[in-house]
Formats: structure tokens, sequence, C-alpha cells
């Protein structure tokens, strides 16, 4: 009891289910399992390709190499990415291309260094920003 109401154990719970539910019975959640959308052939359970294909692997290679130097790790996603792109280039070309240690080390200091306002502020666009991504009103944007 709730204010003299009744109320639910689990709110959250339940909730989540019912959202689920209207989703599924909608017709936009699961839509890859619609026999009538596999006729061409089988569907991907999703539509982002890059986190499965590239992204998975770039961090896999990170992930053993971990004893890596900041230079070396960027090096290495280079050399993935150069290895990986079907360039017929050979290994010798491909690393005449590729960033030096001053390169990386300039990226660096370019990218991580933080500008400001003269009021001390962050600058438009140099990092992603919490209250740009999070809204402190308890109602979701979407009802906006």
């Amino acid at each position: 009891m709730v204010d003299g109401r009744r109320a639910c154990t689990h709110e959250r719970l339940r909730r989540a289910r019912s959202s689920l539910s209207s989703l599924v019975s909608a017709g936009t959640l699961f839509t890859y399992l619609d026999p009538a959308l596999a006729k061409a052939g089988p569907l991907p359970s999703t539509n982002n390709m890059i986190e499965g294909g590239v992204n998975s692997q770039l961090r896999g290679v990170l992930r053993n190499h971990r004893g890596l130097t900041s230079v070396k790790r960027v090096k290495a996603v280079f050399w993935w990415c150069h290895a990986h792109s079907g360039d017929a280039r050979t290994a010798r070309e491909k690393l005449a291309t590729m960033p030096t240690d001053a390169d990386i080390d300039f990226l660096f200091s370019v990218y991580s260094a933080s500008p400001s306002r003269e009021d001390g502020g962050p600058e438009w666009g140099d990092r992603a920003v919490w209250e740009d991504l999070h809204h402190r009103d308890p109602y979701p944007f979407w009802l906006d």
C-alpha cells in the first residue's frame, strides 16, 4: 500500500513487460523473425553490421595486445585496417602511408587539448558533453 492505494511490488518489471508486449504486438520488435520478410533469404538480427564486423575485431586486437603503449595501439589499429582493406598494395607500400610516432603524438596533442571559451565553458564540438546526451527532467524527450 502506498498512500492508501494498492501498488505493484515490481512496478518497473511490469512496465518493461508491458513495453515489450506492446512493441511485439505492434510488429516493430523482432521483425527479422517474420517469415514473410525472410522469403528472399535470412535476415540479420541487427542492422548495425559494423559492430559485429569491424569494431568487435578491433576491440579483439586491442584486448589481445593489452600491454602495448598508446602509440603502438594506434599503429595496431591502422595495421589491422590496412590488412583487411582488400588493398592490393604490398606491405612496404602500406607501411609508407602509415602514420609515424610523431604524427600520432601530434594528433594526440591536438585532440586531447581542451579548448575553452572566455567564460571557462567547453568549446562547441570538442567532445561529447553529458548534458547533451542525458536530460535532467523526469520526462523522456520522445514525449515532447
